[in-house]
């Protein structure tokens, strides 16, 4: 996975959401645009066999998209799959909340692009237990039809009790549709000893 500047979040995100389901993920943070250290990310290619670019730019003439020429050019018989992109939306970017909402990176496009080339995707609500309930639902409905088959309800701050945090799952399980295609997990912090 290769990204740079803010999206080196949502790329070393994506390694760790991959490495719960037993896939090792190499990261590469370009720090410079200029030189372009190409050569890099093309030894990368050599030993996974694979790449994948984020970054928050629009698709066409973007760094991704050299990255790609680049490398299909000098790595095209080490390449096991196609050279795969996140990125903006191919539009000018708006500030109404609706607009900017499907002009960035989503969740539905990250779990259907991770589902493509992998057979389980795990999606996980950071945050959930302070998540507004009728948002945290909606978000997993989104996640479910997008292809996400195990669900991630994390305690991240550590300050749900063992019963307020049954009661999210059981409001989960029982009121968001489809929740039956799949598992659910959780990751608990334990700051305020309750755990």
């Amino acid at each position: 996975i290769v990204s740079y500047n803010k999206m080196m979040k949502v790329a070393l995100a994506a390694a760790e959401e991959l490495a719960k389901e037993g896939i090792e993920a190499e990261v590469i943070d370009l720090r410079t645009i200029r030189p372009l250290d190409w050569k890099t990310i093309l030894e990368s290619v050599k030993k996974t066999n694979r790449l994948v670019i984020v970054e928050e730019q629009w698709p066409m003439c973007s760094v991704s998209s050299e990255i790609g020429y680049r490398i299909q050019k000098e790595a095209f018989d080490y390449l096991d799959a196609p050279i795969r992109r996140i990125t903006s939306q191919d539009a000018p970017m708006h500030y109404a909340p609706n607009l900017v909402k499907q002009y960035l990176p989503s969740v539905e496009r990250t779990v259907k692009l991770a589902r493509s080339l992998s057979p389980d995707v795990e999606w996980s609500a950071e945050d959930s237990t302070r998540t507004d309930p009728e948002v945290r639902r909606r978000a997993i409905e989104i996640a479910i039809e997008a292809g996400a088959r195990t669900i991630n309800l994390p305690d991240t701050v550590g300050y749900a009790t063992p019963q307020t945090y049954g009661e999210m799952f059981r409001d989960v399980i029982t009121r968001v549709p489809n929740s039956d295609l799949a598992t659910f997990s959780t990751h608990c912090h334990n700051d305020l000893g309750l755990a």
